[in-house]
């Protein structure tokens, strides 16, 4: 298994927000593009931080992410972005 595997992503022009597999552990990420800030989130974590997906999703309303900034699965993504080819 890869260290790290992309599984869910969304995006618009301010915000990209991930879900990837990390070894044992699911990790979530929202990335502001114009400062290219990263909030991270994992369930498994000795640092005191988001940890669910719960908090992941309080967290992306605190950064100020739209609700049409969705995770969605990754193939979907890919085979759509094909299509439109």
């Amino acid at each position: 298994m890869l260290a790290s595997q992309i599984n869910r992503i969304g995006w618009n022009n301010n915000f990209i927000v991930v879900e990837e597999q990390e070894k044992t552990q699911k990790v979530w990420k929202i990335i502001i593009v114009k400062t290219e800030y990263v909030y991270y989130c994992a369930e498994k974590t000795e640092i005191d931080m988001c940890k669910s997906y719960d908090e992941f999703k309080s967290l992306r309303t605190q950064a100020g992410v739209p609700d049409d900034v969705e995770l969605r699965d990754v193939v979907d993504v890919y085979e759509e972005l094909n299509a439109n080819k």
